[in-house]
């Protein structure tokens, strides 16, 4: 009785090398996603410059809701003041705010070309350094893009599927999700 109650009482052995080992390997981690942000968000900058007018209403048009977009054009500086006045945080925003709009998206969009064309962004094949795809803003607004890709393939399946038996003949639904968001 004694020992079953020292037992309850006493604390769990620990091991201290193992805390400390633990803490710095979460330090590092938080290290290199700030340098990745601060790396990509560099990257950005330097891109929205490079961009003109055209371009720019491209960029923006792809991933705004149509009706927010029918009286957007955009100056020709329009990308050069993000990249020279915008804070990092706005930076952060602006790609949060796409990753956003882009599930809503998913959501409310009726057309299946749209519909496609945003399953189409949150493939996991897509390219991670192009300006504004989805791994990119996942990098700038710090978000890991992995459980995302995951809760898109469950909740729209059906409709990856579907898209891609258009496209390519017979899709078998036990294919690894990586395959199929390949559009």
């Amino acid at each position: 009785m004694l020992k079953q109650w020292f037992g309850q009482l006493s604390l769990p052995v620990v091991d201290p090398l193992g805390i400390v080992t633990a803490l710095a390997e979460r330090r590092e981690q938080r290290r290199n996603a700030r340098r990745q942000r601060a790396s990509a968000i560099v990257q950005l900058r330097q891109e929205l410059l490079a961009f003109g007018a055209a371009e720019q209403l491209d960029l923006f048009v792809g991933v705004m809701p149509a009706r927010e977009t029918d009286g957007l054009v955009p100056t020709r500086d329009f990308c050069r003041t993000i990249a020279n006045e915008w804070s990092d945080q706005q930076i952060v925003a602006l790609c949060d705010g796409i990753i956003r709009a882009s599930l809503e998206g998913l959501r409310s969009f009726k057309d299946a070309s749209r519909r496609r064309e945003l399953l189409t962004w949150f493939a996991p094949a897509s390219d991670p350094s192009e300006t504004l795809s989805f791994a990119f803003c996942c990098r700038v607004a710090g978000l890991n893009p992995e459980p995302i890709y995951t809760s898109v393939w469950h909740q729209f399946k059906a409709e990856i599927c579907g898209f891609l038996e258009q496209g390519e003949g017979h899709v078998d639904a036990d294919v690894n999700q990586a395959d199929l968001l390949l559009a």
